[in-house]
């Protein structure tokens, strides 16, 4: 293999490489802007190679570097079709739901940002019963912790449509994350600052509880009050509206830190 092909078979690969470890980070964290650097790296190294006048070494040399070439491709080809895997993978317990059909409503980090103070994208799926009708008022649940409790209770609810024992819509409210304990969509979080996930959304900067003080977890960053408030004004107000729900017969629905605040519940009412 000649210098000007290794050269170009070392930038092709590279550019693979980066561009689906920017992926993997984006699908899994939700960093598409705070990873952007990775993909400078290709710039950075492509403008190391060609501004190099010098041959590439032959024998050992371009071996290794082959090597290399082949190496970034194969673990390319391997994360992109992780990725691909995983974010096509079947709903909770490895099954379909028996019936129904679900749809997506995501309110982009800008919104979030913008209106409640959130800096994080916000994704609802929303199961609808078998033979929805518009013009039927359906009962509605409505699951916090939505990465993780969706599947489960939108499978139950399917069990129930298709055996005509009752129709529910049912909500997931969640991030829009395959694996719920990842950093911004589960119980990870990094620093005070930078609190993401049900860390900072399920929590409210003046709890007074015994032992927290309003300090722990994020203290003033937690956004309790805000995410209740977008969970009125946002996702109860276009759910009414979309899907005909009736508002008296509502449940909202969640379990560890998404229950143990009943405040929540209270904004959410």
């Amino acid at each position: 293999m000649n210098s000007k092909v290794l050269k170009f078979a070392l930038s092709i690969s590279i550019v693979l490489f980066s561009g689906s470890l920017y992926v993997a980070v984006g699908f899994f964290f939700d960093l598409f802007i705070e990873v952007i650097p990775i993909l400078f790296l290709p710039c950075i190294v492509l403008i190391i190679i060609y501004s190099n006048k010098k041959t590439l070494k032959t024998t050992f040399g371009n071996l290794i570097n082959t090597i290399i070439c082949l190496a970034l491709v194969v673990v390319s080809i391997g994360i992109s079709t992780g990725v691909g895997i995983i974010a096509t993978s079947k709903p909770a317990y490895g099954q379909n739901f028996c019936c129904g059909d679900v749809q997506t409503i995501t309110y982009s980090r800008t919104y979030m940002r913008t209106n409640y103070d959130i800096n994080q994208k916000t994704v609802i799926k929303v199961w609808l019963p078998d033979n929805f009708n518009i013009k039927k008022s359906y009962p509605v649940m409505y699951i916090l912790d939505g990465d993780l409790l969706f599947d489960y209770a939108a499978l139950r609810a399917s069990e129930l449509s298709l055996t005509k024992q009752g129709d529910v819509i049912v909500v997931g409210v969640g991030y829009g994350y395959w694996n719920p304990t990842f950093a911004r969509g589960g119980i990870v979080r990094t620093s005070d600052k930078n609190l993401r996930g049900r860390w900072r959304d399920f929590c409210f900067a003046d709890d007074t509880e015994k032992g927290y003080d309003g300090k722990m977890f994020g203290g003033v960053y937690k956004k309790g009050k805000e995410y209740a408030k977008f969970l009125v004004n946002s996702v109860e107000k276009d759910i009414r509206e979309n899907y005909n729900v009736n508002g008296h017969n509502s449940t909202l629905f969640g379990h560890s830190l998404g229950g143990r605040d009943e405040r929540i519940y209270v904004y959410a009412i």
